[in-house]
């Protein structure tokens, strides 16, 4: 296998509190992608359980499961297993009566890992969720990957811990961002595949009261920072970005600091 993996970014339609019919609709792609070859499958953030809503918290813990024993993990890693696919998905894992926003990983082989975000609030919120502690590595497709959900990625900590973890691909479940947003968000992408040297995708959420405005679908870049591929799309309806990464073996570079350099000094409003 060479070193280009094949990606579907998958920003779907999702229902707010129908974890039926989010893994349905999960499962109603894998049999229009059955037979195609792509690699790895990428969801938006919590998309098993539709993504988040205001006042959602009593919502959460009626949805919450266990991870990786809980029945929508382990439907989708049957899911996994039937398509010989890579598939990463989101959910609220409870454990220890704690309440986690846990992304998972699942493959051919069956379950391979999760993450739970590091960054669930706001330190003035108050809300059942709690951050995670630590990132963790995985291998896939021979290659070290990482999950780093919405704001992990958009703060600048996780582009950095990616980074000193020597991964080659950040995979980034992220909640929804409006048109208005979007160059905002390509900046940010850009700075933190630069700060991780590595290739970055993400796949974003939807409002189900956006009206059908634009809303990102999702993005990713190479190691240098440069858009491979970005796509919107109207908030009611689905969208699969697909595109291959060229992952690289893990090292430091030199060339990014200057690179970095020069996007910093454009958000900052320099045009020298």
């Amino acid at each position: 296998m060479g070193n280009g993996v094949s990606v579907a970014i998958v920003s779907p339609v999702l229902y707010p509190g129908d974890k039926s019919a989010n893994l349905a609709k999960m499962e109603q792609i894998f049999e229009k992608e059955n037979g195609s070859m792509t690699e790895l499958f990428i969801f938006p953030e919590a998309n098993i359980i539709g993504g988040f809503w205001k006042d959602g918290d009593k919502d959460y813990k009626q949805l919450a499961e266990d991870v990786p024993e809980g029945e929508s993990c382990q439907r989708i890693c049957r899911l996994a297993k039937e398509h010989q696919k890579f598939i990463c998905s989101g959910i609220i894992e409870k454990s220890g009566g704690q309440y986690f926003i846990t992304h998972f990983i699942c493959g051919p082989e069956g379950y391979i890992g999760k993450q739970r975000k590091l960054y669930v609030k706001k330190p003035s919120d108050d809300s059942i969720l709690d951050g995670g502690i630590g990132i963790h590595v995985f291998d896939i497709l021979g290659h070290r990957c990482l999950i780093l959900a919405c704001a992990d990625i958009l703060l600048p900590e996780g582009g950095i811990l990616s980074g000193l973890e020597q991964v080659s691909l950040v995979i980034s479940p992220i909640d929804c961002f409006y048109e208005n947003q979007h160059e905002v968000i390509k900046r940010i992408m850009r700075v933190r595949a630069m700060d991780a040297c590595a290739c970055v995708a993400a796949a974003f959420g939807h409002d189900p009261n956006a009206d059908n405005q634009q809303v990102l679908a999702g993005i990713a870049l190479n190691n240098r920072g440069d858009i491979l591929a970005f796509h919107p799309r109207p908030s009611l309806e689905d969208r699969i970005l697909k595109t291959t990464l060229p992952l690289e073996e893990p090292k430091y570079r030199w060339d990014g600091v200057l690179a970095r350099s020069q996007t910093l000094l454009g958000l900052m409003g320099d045009k020298s």
